[in-house]
């Protein structure tokens, strides 16, 4: 159930380093199946106080991400994370970046059978400082989903820092999240993210992508 990765490890996600820099952990430590880290994921960050209607349309996403056997991946600290959590582990996968070590003996009963299905993988440890734990999720994601719930908080914050980075940003066509919207993000509405999904991320394209990067390699 649980792996240690280093760094000179062929599972060790090559966007980790080269995002991160010199705050690349030197080793991983996975509870769970390490071949979710191998599969394109969403990373996802929202307030801690998104309104309710914005919540309704996340769900909503993360009901067509699921649809979409889109894994998603992010710290689930606040409710609306949380809220997609349980949408994606009924229907597809999520990938935990705590923001503390978790130690196996103190998983929950719950989180154990979700590990032993394959829906659930927990990555430690990343940078202790302000945001270290979304800045992984940044690292580690194909796609960056950002929820705000109207103030300068997290999303904002990571919003800025992923900028130069070449993580597509992306968030709801909600008039909370047009902060988001003028930092870069694109705005979707709830249908919309299947097709955007596909059209950047086929069996197809990664496929090249990854033969492309073995050529450099």
């Amino acid at each position: 159930m649980a792996a240690i990765i280093a760094t000179s490890d062929s599972r060790f996600p090559a966007s980790l380093a080269a995002r991160l820099g010199e705050q690349t952990p030197q080793h991983l430590t996975l509870l769970g199946d390490p071949a979710l880290l191998a599969r394109p994921a969403l990373g996802l960050c929202a307030g801690t106080a998104c309104p309710e209607a914005v919540v309704h349309q996340l769900v909503q996403l993360a009901q067509q991400a699921s649809d979409e056997a889109i894994p998603i991946i992010s710290g689930f600290q606040t409710t609306a994370e949380r809220a997609w959590m349980q949408v994606a582990l009924q229907r597809s996968a999520a990938i935990v970046i705590p923001g503390q070590t978790i130690d196996l003996p103190k998983l929950s009963p719950q989180w154990r059978d979700h590990i032993q299905a394959g829906r659930l993988l927990v990555v430690q440890p990343f940078i202790h400082q302000p945001l270290g734990q979304y800045l992984a999720v940044a690292a580690l994601c194909r796609a960056l989903m950002l929820f705000s719930d109207g103030h300068d908080g997290p999303p904002e914050q990571l919003a800025r820092a992923a900028r130069l980075w070449p993580v597509p940003l992306l968030t709801l066509a909600h008039p909370t999240c047009h902060g988001l919207a003028q930092l870069g993000a694109a705005a979707l509405a709830p249908g919309d993210l299947g097709n955007w999904w596909g059209l950047r991320f086929t069996d197809q394209m990664i496929a090249a992508e990854e033969t492309t990067s073995a050529r450099q390699d």
